[in-house]
């Protein structure tokens, strides 16, 4: 329920899947004009990201004599934070984040001096994942890389670097190779883990970033095509049921979500607002989320028709339900689209000269103008 409603918990989920699954088009969520003018900034996609679902921690103790080292000083710390005094834990915790930058820097060069690249690959792997979950991106993504390259002939590197590469390049200044990195390495490692009861897991944690960038213009919503792509293979029909509502959420509350920004901006009187956000651009932007991802819900639907008799029972949406709502998107299409241009057109306006200054005596003569003039004592100096 939590992962399909976007890590929101039980209780938001449960509200998040209610507003989704109207067959209306509205939503009842309020944004602030400022949130909807809001452009894509990797400094706050990266603190943002502190709030989103991240790879769990590893469950494998196996490994090179330096891995079980700090695989054990993380649990012991762990357990001194968390499990001693029965606090909740979460993997965001400012101490815990503690933990693993300590954990990088005290195993870290142990970790890297194995010879077998087997054993480095994995050591590999499991530092770019203790970066990834610190939030330390880039070094996340230069270990991922690392372990890709130890890969012996043959042999492929292990799915989760492989997740954390293609997740990690999403916080690239431009990530302009996305569609290239998600078919060399994230449909492969989702493939090869198609029967693995995380899959829908690392499904969640990418698109949750993905959809992140989309909102904003930093990345198309045709970049949502790959996994649709996988839907279509065999190999992952056991994660089908599980991963086709982890999209179809996502793809829904960010059609809404692009359809508000938009209704608020083009209700906006203020036209110097409008001109100093640029707000022409960001219409263009939401515009462009709205359709592609329209585009997107409608690929999907033959895949829910197919798999939705295996949803979970108490998830709202049917291939009848979306069906309506397309319905819905596709006739408010054009009312967006009007009131996009009727916007541009006010935000297009030269600005009006202000108004002349009005004469004290105004509505009187030039005549009476200047007999006031000539009986004011004040004048004759």
């Amino acid at each position: 329920g939590s992962v399909a409603a976007g890590g929101l918990g039980i209780k938001g989920g449960v509200a998040l899947l209610a507003i989704l699954a109207s067959t209306g088009t509205d939503i009842a969520v309020t944004y602030s004009i400022d949130e909807a003018t809001s452009y894509f900034s990797n400094k706050d996609f990266v603190e943002d990201s502190k709030k989103m679902t991240t790879f769990p921690l590893p469950i494998n103790e196996e490994g090179s004599s330096a891995y079980e080292k700090c695989f054990e000083w993380i649990k012991g710390e762990k357990k001194k934070l968390f499990d001693d005094k029965k606090v909740e834990f979460n993997i965001h915790d400012p101490q815990f984040q503690k933990i693993l930058k300590e954990a990088t820097v005290i195993f870290g060069r142990d970790m890297l001096g194995t010879k077998d690249l087997d054993e480095k690959a994995n050591n590999l792997t499991f530092l770019a994942l203790l970066h990834f979950q610190g939030g330390r991106y880039r070094q996340a993504f230069k270990y991922a890389s690392d372990a890709l390259l130890c890969e012996r002939s043959g042999h492929g590197a292990a799915s989760l670097a492989h997740c954390i590469y293609a997740t990690s390049y999403l916080y690239s200044e431009s990530a302009n190779e996305n569609i290239r990195v998600q078919k060399e390495h994230l449909v492969p490692a989702l493939l090869k883990e198609g029967s693995n009861k995380l899959t829908p897991f690392a499904l969640t944690i990418y698109l949750d970033r993905l959809m992140y960038r989309i909102h904003s213009g930093a990345s198309r919503p045709e970049e949502l095509l790959f996994a649709i792509g996988v839907l279509n293979e065999k190999a992952f029909s056991e994660s089908a049921a599980k991963c086709i509502p982890i999209l179809t959420v996502r793809v829904l509350q960010e059609l809404k979500r692009s359809q508000k920004d938009v209704e608020i901006l083009t209700r906006c009187n203020n036209i110097a607002f409008l001109r100093n956000n640029k707000v022409s651009s960001v219409l263009d932007i939401r515009c462009q989320t709205f359709v592609g991802l329209r585009k997107v819900l409608e690929y999907l639907l033959p895949f829910i028709r197919l798999h939705e008799k295996d949803f979970d029972k108490n998830y709202p949406f049917t291939s009848a339900n979306i069906e309506k709502q397309l319905a819905g998107f596709n006739s408010l299409e054009p009312k967006l689209r009007e009131s996009i241009a009727e916007t541009k057109r006010r935000i297009a306006l030269p600005e009006q000269p202000p108004e002349d200054k009005q004469d004290a005596q105004e509505g009187t003569s030039d005549n009476q103008k200047d007999e006031s003039h000539w009986w004011n004592p004040f004048s004759w100096f």
